[in-house]
This record gives C-alpha cells, sequence and structure tokens, in this order.
C-alpha cells in the first residue's frame, strides 16, 4: 500500500478451482515527534523520560515513552492518535503536560516546547551550621518542623 511493504504473518489458503477475496488489514503506521519537555518556569526536564497514553485507551496494553537529553529534548515514535504526555515527578505522580498530542497516520510533526504545569529550581550553596553542600537532605534539614 502506497510503496510501504509489509509482512504477512499466517498463511492464506485458496483451492484451486476458487475465486477468492482476502481481507487483510494492515498495521498502523508510526510517525515521529519531535519536542522539547519543560517545566512551567522553563527549565527543561532532562536526562528524564516522558510517558504518552491515548486519550481513548486503544494502545493501553502497550507503553509509549521516551527519553529526554540534556536539553529537554526527545522523540517519539507514535501510531495515528491524540495523546496526553506526562512525567513521573519524585513521588512517582503523574503531572500532566499541557494540551494534547495529535498524530496523524505517517505524518512526523515538531511540535516545538510542551510545558508542565510545575516548576523546579536549583539551589547550590552551603548549609552554614554543619558546612555541607546543599542537598536534598541538607535542605530538609533546614526546613522548620511543624
Amino acid at each position: 500500500a502506497n510503496g510501504v511493504r509489509y509482512q504477512l504473518d499466517g498463511s492464506v489458503s485458496v483451492a484451486s478451482d476458487a475465486l477468492a477475496a482476502v481481507n487483510l488489514t494492515m498495521p498502523v503506521r508510526f510517525a515521529n515527534i519531535k519536542a522539547v519537555a519543560k517545566f512551567a518556569n522553563d527549565k527543561v526536564v532532562a536526562n528524564s523520560t516522558v510517558y504518552f497514553e491515548t486519550t481513548n485507551k486503544k494502545y493501553e496494553r502497550m507503553s509509549f515513552q521516551a527519553r529526554t537529553d540534556y536539553q529537554g529534548v526527545f522523540t517519539a515514535s507514535l501510531p495515528a492518535g491524540t495523546y496526553e504526555a506526562y512525567w513521573l515527578d519524585e513521588h512517582k505522580q503523574k503531572q500532566y503536560f499541557s494540551g494534547q498530542i495529535k498524530v496523524q497516520d505517517g505524518m512526523n510533526a515538531e511540535l516545538g516546547d510542551i510545558k508542565l504545569a510545575i516548576s523546579r529550581f536549583e539551589v547550590s550553596g552551603t548549609c552554614e551550621r554543619i558546612n555541607l553542600p546543599v542537598t536534598e537532605h541538607c535542605i530538609s534539614l533546614m526546613q522548620p518542623e511543624m
């Protein structure tokens, strides 16, 4: 179909004296999308994973995901459909990117920036009381108890 070759998995038998029509279902063609994953404050979602789920649960048995590079850029190959993209935060909670991603059969697309509703900030310095580099543990020590 349209210059694309498909492999038949299985066999078709036709009696020698019969005319037969065979209906084949062609697999969905995938399209490549490219985007930059960012937090709400424009910090990139670097070296992480972006996940995709279809809005109609059509491919729920399949897992679609893509790794971002150090600049938040990722590419993914997806079958035609409408998707919501999300990222798993530190607590393994889904954080959704704004807007839906619409993929047309076999049509590659560059989406530009896609953004989460949450922000992330980088903190550097030292903890004055214990003279250590700022880390998650140091910051949690500095937070007042309630």
